[in-house]
């Protein structure tokens, strides 16, 4: 897939290049997570997490336009934020344990990747 993006053999667009590679290989890891069902109590926070942050994109986005950039003040108690906290650590850490590989595989694969094309690419022939 390098090879096809950009043909170039400077190596920070090698790695430029191969970010984007990178974005379709966990993109493809988390959709293939979530729709096996391997483990759906992961699963289910990480779907949890996406709606929550889109919910808070949209939610500011739309407060952005009809405020016209006045500064929004909210009210939350502290066991409310507390309680958002530790969700987010918790959940964090077991998404973590069960995504981590899928995660460092795909940086370590796409890494080396790069490297090796840009070996391919500077050996004088």
């Amino acid at each position: 897939m390098i090879e096809v993006v950009n043909y170039t053999t400077r190596f920070r667009y090698l790695i430029q290049n191969s970010g984007s590679l990178l974005i379709g290989y966990l993109t493809a890891g988390f959709l293939a997570f979530i729709v096996s069902e391997a483990q759906p109590g992961v699963a289910l926070i990480v779907v949890f997490g996406v709606v929550l942050g889109g919910a808070a994109y949209i939610g500011g986005t739309v407060t952005h336009r009809l405020t016209g950039d006045l500064p929004v003040f909210g009210v939350a108690s502290v066991g409310g934020i507390v309680l958002v906290g530790l969700t987010i650590i918790v959940g964090g850490l077991t998404v973590l344990r069960a995504i981590g590989p899928l995660v460092a595989v795909s940086v370590v694969g796409v890494c080396f990747g790069s490297v090796m094309a840009w070996i391919v690419r500077n050996v004088p022939t």
